[in-house]
């Protein structure tokens, strides 16, 4: 079996999900100042998706992988949401970088279910730490 780099999987989640819920987190006070109730649920399940999903991949567990496709999907429609209320930003530059935001991180997960399968080997075994001497 081909070893697939795992970089992608540590950054993305022990960096980003953790820095989506914190920017969430921040928004809290500017959530209160408007207001607006429907925009405060979407906030809280949205953090709560990204928790959820960062125990999940953190875990190796297969609901994490599927709930995984959620956030990315959740973070597409938002991001076309924000193309519509963002006013001085190229609104192609912020779809093209979208696309292929969502799309690499598709083929990169997808190469790596196996990590999530009830019967797979551990990942240290498959994919061993370098020991440094």
């Amino acid at each position: 079996m081909k070893k697939l780099p795992m970089n992608w999987f540590y950054f993305y989640t022990y960096f980003l999900l953790p820095f989506y819920v914190l920017r969430c987190l921040l928004l809290i006070p500017k959530l209160l100042e408007i207001k607006n109730p429907v925009l405060s649920l979407v906030i809280f399940l949205y953090i709560a998706l990204n928790v959820t999903v960062l125990l999940g991949l953190h875990k190796r567990r297969i609901w994490g992988w599927y709930l995984n496709w959620v956030s990315l999907a959740f973070l597409t429609l938002s991001n076309i949401y924000f193309i519509g209320v963002i006013k001085n930003v190229s609104k192609a530059a912020f779809l093209i970088g979208g696309v292929i935001y969502i799309a690499s991180n598709v083929v990169y997960f997808y190469k790596r279910k196996v990590l999530f399968t009830q019967h797979s080997p551990k990942l240290d075994t498959v994919y061993p730490k370098i020991q440094k001497n």
